[in-house]
């Protein structure tokens, strides 16, 4: 099978429903991810989280796919310098989104944060050549709109702000934007590279680049405690497949708000595990940013 070219989408509709599709699974697999690190308690640092998730995640590739009759050499990026690019962004995004909640309370910064999806629209359609129907607008401002109603109804921006206060907005807004133009280069990486590779590569760059930071932070920790820490590995790998499977699909600009949809999971794993119950404007919000995710799967009239 030939690889895609990279240019401007002329996406299969089929193609791109199943994109959809695949950014949902990375969605609810990564709602889990965070979920587990907030469980942690702050036994461990967010650093530490982040070393142990990528370290792990490396060691389960380099030993799968060899034992899966499939060597190593066969994943070897054609473009390792923008491969590495790509993950300096992603790590730098994670580590700003981690800082924000520091000054602002967790809700803000993740509404702040909800910026991704319309910058990612915004920069396929710029940087990529990417051609969005008007439905297709329209599902991402509904989206963007159902995004914010469910961070609203959760009491986003009830808190006065002061210079701390902008610090982490500026640090949540900073994240989106990385978030965003990892995105893009994950598209485009996408279109020529496999999956796995992409995968394989983020894991190996982000283990590089987390080590030392990590290091320099070091929680102890006991070898029994440690190994749930080291199950968010596997997980990952196979959230950032699903992502890779997303983008490789269907354009930056169509699966970007669909990113909102870890919002919805998040609510359900709060009800379920934490006994959260969500507001009733959350609620509406949430049926909204659905609306917006159907709008999205629509095939345009030609």
């Amino acid at each position: 099978m030939s690889e895609p070219s990279a240019g401007p989408h002329q996406g299969n509709p089929r193609d791109e429903v199943a994109g959809i599709f695949w950014v949902l699974a990375g969605a609810a697999i990564f709602t889990v991810i965070y979920a587990a690190e907030k469980l942690s308690g702050g036994a461990v640092t967010t650093l530490q989280l982040l070393f142990l998730r990528y370290a792990s995640g490396l060691v389960i590739l380099l030993v799968a796919l060899p034992l899966s009759g499939r060597p190593l050499g066969e994943f070897r990026s054609t473009m390792p310098s923008r491969q590495f690019v790509r993950t300096v962004f992603g790590v730098v995004g994670s580590a700003a989104a981690t800082q924000a909640p520091v000054y602002v309370p967790f809700i803000d910064a993740t509404a702040v944060g909800l910026m991704e999806g319309m910058l990612l629209v915004l920069m396929g359609v710029i940087f990529l050549g990417e051609r969005m129907a008007p439905i297709h607008w329209l599902g991402a401002a509904v989206a963007l709109c159902g995004a914010v109603t469910v961070v609203l109804g959760q009491g986003a921006f009830v808190t006065a702000h002061d210079f701390q206060a902008w610090l982490g907005i500026a640090l949540a807004f900073g994240s989106a934007l990385f978030f965003a133009i990892e995105g893009v280069m994950t598209r485009i990486l996408a279109l020529k590279e496999r999956p796995m590779t992409l995968v394989l590569y983020a894991n190996a760059f982000g283990t590089l680049l987390t080590a030392g930071p990590a290091l320099a932070a070091w929680t102890p920790i006991g070898l029994e405690a440690l190994v749930p820490y080291l199950l968010l590995g596997p997980i990952s790998v196979l959230g950032q497949y699903c992502y890779m499977r997303g983008y490789a699909l269907a354009p930056a600009s169509l699966v970007g708000p669909i990113d909102y949809s870890w919002l919805i999971f998040a609510a359900i794993l709060g009800l379920v595990v934490f006994a959260q119950v969500p507001t009733l404007l959350s609620v509406a919000g949430a049926a909204v940013l659905i609306l917006g995710g159907i709008l999205l799967a629509q095939r345009p009239r030609s």
